[in-house]
């Protein structure tokens, strides 16, 4: 209940509806409405709180079961598809680890290291990857950008933090599959599953 209070605060209908009520007010205090003053400032509310669409739900798909050469074109769908929505910031810290995803798809190819990284990709562009920016869109813009989560940080800042720990992973990744490291892939596959499986913006 106060989790579902505190997203309609920060949603786009209330802050539209409250600076349509806050207008009212200020027609009432320059003294040009009197009568039903009050009525009038709530139905001004209303208009803005009832008529301005709602936050369409984003709902990423997280198609399962796909094999090597399907991991490229869903990854690509799926920074096209969130791209418009976010910030620029975001979008750039994300364009780092697509492309660090692709190239990591690219050297799996090779028979020789694909056991060894297909199921953590796979699992970053079909499941963790996907969660945590849905998680993260179906958040009103407002509360993403302003509303204090944990340790002074932002839904905002915290998404770039993940998502700079899942960069800096992968370049490891990617340098132990130069090295073909096998132990080392193993660990650092194990961190991002754990580290990705549950987002929590709130």
């Amino acid at each position: 209940m106060q989790r579902k209070l505190l997203l309609y605060l920060y949603s786009t209908p209330n802050i539209v509806g409250s600076v349509l009520g806050l207008s009212g007010m200020g027609l009432f205090f320059a003294g040009l409405i009197e009568q039903f003053w009050l009525l009038i400032v709530i139905g001004m509310y209303a208009v803005g709180a009832v008529g301005w669409p709602r936050q369409k739900r984003v709902e990423l798909e997280t198609e399962t079961g796909l094999q090597l050469n399907e991991l490229k074109p869903a990854l690509d769908k799926l920074f096209k598809s969130v791209r418009r929505n976010l910030t620029a910031d975001v979008v750039a810290k994300l364009s780092s680890v697509v492309e660090l995803l692709s190239y990591t798809i690219e050297k799996s190819a090779d028979a020789s290291v694909a056991s060894n990284t297909f199921h953590v990709v796979s699992n970053m562009v079909t499941n963790y990857l996907p969660n945590t920016l849905q998680s993260y869109l179906n958040l009103p813009p407002a509360y993403r950008r302003m509303h204090v989560v944990k340790g002074n940080k932002t839904a905002k800042d915290l998404l770039i933090d993940q998502l700079t720990i899942l960069e800096e992973e992968m370049k490891i990744l990617v340098e132990d599959l130069h090295k073909q490291d096998v132990k080392d892939m193993v660990a650092h596959g194990q961190f991002l599953q754990t580290k990705f499986k549950t987002p929590d913006f709130f």
